[in-house]
């Protein structure tokens, strides 16, 4: 699943996904977009916690990875802290740059 907790800018890939394209171009080469995409409208940087704890206990079935990317480095530890707590059974807090593999 590919999670968008925030306002996608228009002609930008985060767009392209969230509204459902099948295939996307990143840095040239086209992918198909194969995971199942998901948004939280009204996501900000005031989000209440327990809104978003409240958010993942419902998500049905477990969850295996995610990845915390935004705010300021102690809410996403924080963040990642409530997602452990939740089950979440491997939470990255990838730094610029970094790339990772997904199977």
């Amino acid at each position: 699943m590919v999670l968008f907790v925030g306002f996608q800018g228009e002609n930008t890939l985060g767009r392209r996904i969230q509204d459902g394209q099948k295939k996307v171009r990143i840095f040239g080469d086209e992918y198909d977009v194969r995971a199942r995409i998901e948004t939280i409208g009204g996501y900000s940087a005031h989000a209440d916690r327990h809104e978003l704890r409240a958010w993942v206990r419902r998500v049905q079935g477990p969850i295996h990875r995610a990845f915390v990317v935004h705010g300021e480095p102690e809410a996403r530890t924080a963040m990642a802290q409530l997602l452990r707590e939740e089950g979440v059974r491997r939470v990255d807090l990838p730094s610029l740059g970094e790339s990772f593999e997904l199977a």
